[in-house]
């Protein structure tokens, strides 16, 4: 989380630059319009498919709304990294950006908009840190890393019994090998799309570690996801991965997070903060 404020002239920024865009390209657009004019003046066939420079034609417009469409993306992608937890992730729905210029339901349903006039940076970063800057980004970022690890592991759903192991928290997670691969190289390797899910799951993880502020977990927890899932590596039963109060076991068909009690004490802090307590709120 960004303590200080360097963000707070981005939406002039990017107004500037904009502005300046337009203005250039319609200048363009005036200039390619008048060779247009000339050519036509001197050709004997008028038709504009005899005119050398029609290709050459532009429309200010159509580029104003191509560049504003890329600024709404990279303004969200900003505001996500600068309003992000420390270490963690925060996803933004761009439809904000989009609210913020008047559309109904942040989505851009007016053909008739004048991107070239209408068009507002500073407006769509106001609104971004009106409602991320500070605790609120922390807040939801921490928020989606709990919904991220619900979703990853079943057996914290629903009032589940989470089993336990010589006192270790133990999350299950199922994997898949991939068939197809395994018949070629006699390996056991997971399918793209659950490692994937298994990396995602991981991520997770790291997420809460990091809100957890234990650079150790979360070392061992990136030492596991590159081991286990970059380049789809072999799955070997019963091999351990990790440290520092995580201890990960992969089998065949599934792969087990062992966390020790002192972390596992901090994971259920965590998700009553940011995911029972919501879900408690919705049942409210």
């Amino acid at each position: 989380m960004i303590s200080s404020k360097p963000y707070e002239h981005i939406g002039h920024q990017y107004a500037g630059i904009f502005n300046s865009f337009v203005q250039e390209s319609q200048k363009h657009e005036n200039k390619i319009n008048e060779l247009i004019e000339q050519e036509t003046n001197f050709s004997l066939r008028k038709e504009s498919y005899y005119i050398t420079m029609e290709s050459m034609r532009v429309d200010t417009e159509t580029l104003a709304k191509n560049v504003a469409v890329k600024m709404i993306e990279r303004m969200v992608g900003l505001a996500e990294d600068m309003f992000a937890p420390n270490g963690s992730r925060l996803k933004i729905d761009k439809g904000i950006a989009y609210q913020a210029l008047g559309f109904r339901d942040g989505y851009c349903d007016d053909r008739k908009y004048k991107w070239s006039e209408k068009f507002n940076p500073n407006a769509i970063w106001s609104a971004l840190v009106e409602n991320y800057a500070g605790e609120k980004g922390e807040e939801e970022g921490y928020r989606q890393t709990a919904a991220a690890i619900l979703s990853s592991f079943y057996c914290l759903r629903d009032g589940k019994q989470v089993r336990m192991v010589a006192g270790r928290v133990v999350l299950e997670k199922s994997i898949f090998i991939d068939s197809i691969d395994k018949k070629w190289s006699k390996k056991n390797k997971l399918s793209y799309s659950c490692c994937e899910d298994l990396s995602k799951a991981l991520t997770s993880l790291k997420g809460f570690a990091s809100w957890m502020g234990s650079p150790q977990l979360l070392n061992s927890l990136n030492s596991a996801q590159y081991q286990i899932c970059d380049h789809r590596g072999e799955i070997i039963s019963r091999a351990t991965y990790g440290g520092n109060g995580i201890k990960i076991v992969t089998y065949i068909t599934n792969v087990e997070f062992h966390l020790d009690p002192n972390i596992a004490e901090q994971f259920q802090i965590f998700l009553g903060l940011y995911a029972y307590n919501d879900e408690m709120k919705e049942a409210a």
